[in-house]
């Protein structure tokens, strides 16, 4: 027996000896390595500048709200990140310039000193509609230009950006885009998959400088017919786009919202398409009123509700009291609006909780409902 237990501690020590000589032996060879990385470092940077090695960014990324509370949320980050490629595409009258144009007013708002560029290849903007939607037309940070040819359009996109003072451009739309090659052809000429070959050329030309610059660039795109066998649908312009954008969501129109017959607004329904700094497929429904936008308090509200921030069904309990101390007890999703839209404090305070759930703050404009209603010919 004392045979066994001395073997059994004999072993226990080489086991131990072992492991402590096995430590030792990987930090030797993790200095060795640091040592080698430090002269490949300190070469390269010789070579190619000391900015060669990235800066590592970990947390909550510099974004532009979308003007949608459950949009932003459904994407994370506050919406869309800086510094990246995005693309939003649907079908015709699904929202999509709309929602770009929202972004853009919160671009303004969030980043006072740049400037926004809008790029419209359709050439069809209607300035009057995006005033309604609170965008100042006649404000000199909102640059508005119609190039004539995709390569037109990125070299004036290529030398803003490198500039540093814009925080979005949109490219509106992929579909009107056309080359100077295609534009000089006569109209029974095909030009083969002209528009992908440029912009495979183009935007990754432009990747380091929008991230150098903290800019977003959004493209909006169409959906089409496969010409395939098979069927289906896809988005005009190649697989450029898709490729390089960090977020791809995706519009539809879920049905539309009438009064006496008079259309109002529309239900939206986004889906997360693509996402590479948050999580994909996430789809939401949220109501789009013409002329107006989002009602940004009712998408908060409903936030809280599925976080369990406000509690209840018919009668919903608030995380605020009263003057006696007693739970706030509203009935109804709209009374619940209409309190927080008369009592902005309380409705930051709300938005505090979220933030606190969620690790990001919601940075959006409230709409008030009577906003919507007063909204003549909506």
């Amino acid at each position: 027996l004392n045979y066994f237990v001395f073997a059994s501690c004999h072993l226990k020590k080489v086991k131990e000896a072992e492991a402590v000589s096995e430590e030792v032996t990987q930090q030797s060879k993790l200095a060795e390595a640091k040592r080698a990385l430090s002269g490949v470092k300190m070469a390269l940077k010789k070579k190619l500048g000391d900015d060669i090695f990235t800066e590592k960014v970990i947390g909550i990324l510099p974004s532009i709200s979308t003007g949608s509370a459950l949009i932003d949320k459904e994407i994370g980050n506050n919406g869309l990140v800086l510094g990246r490629v995005h693309e939003i595409f649907g079908n015709t009258g699904s929202a999509k310039t709309t929602l770009a144009t929202l972004t853009m007013i919160n671009a303004l708002k969030q980043y006072p000193d740049k400037f926004v560029l809008y790029m419209d290849f359709e050439q069809a903007f209607n300035l009057e509609y995006s005033r309604r939607l609170g965008l100042d037309p006649d404000d000199e940070r909102f640059i508005f230009m119609q190039p004539s040819s995709i390569e037109d359009g990125f070299e004036i996109v290529d030398r803003m950006v490198s500039t540093g003072i814009l925080s979005l451009v949109v490219m509106d739309s992929v579909p009107a885009m056309i080359s100077r090659r295609e534009m000089e052809a006569d109209y029974d000429k095909e030009t083969m998959a002209e528009k992908p070959r440029v912009l495979s050329r183009s935007i990754p030309k432009l990747l380091e400088p929008l991230k150098e610059a903290n800019t977003a660039l959004v493209f909006i795109n169409q959906i089409r017919d496969k010409l395939s066998y098979g069927g289906g649908t896809t988005t005009p312009g190649g697989k450029a786009i898709p490729f390089f954008a960090t977020t791809r969501l995706e519009l539809k129109r879920s049905d539309i919202l009438t009064e006496k017959d008079v259309a109002y607004g529309q239900v939206m329904t986004a889906i997360v398409r693509k996402h590479k700094v948050g999580r994909p497929y996430g789809t939401i429904k949220t109501d789009l009123f013409f002329g107006v936008g989002f009602n940004y308090t009712k998408e908060v509200v409903i936030i809280a509700k599925e976080l369990g921030i406000i509690d209840g069904s018919t009668w919903l309990y608030l995380p605020e009291a009263n003057e006696d101390g007693e739970v706030i007890k509203i009935q109804g999703v709209d009374n619940v609006v209409e309190y927080y839209n008369n009592n902005l404090d309380k409705f930051e305070n709300l938005k505090t909780k979220i933030q606190q759930r969620l690790d990001y703050s919601l940075v959006a404009d409230t709409v008030k409902a009577k906003d919507i209603k007063d909204e003549e010919g909506y």
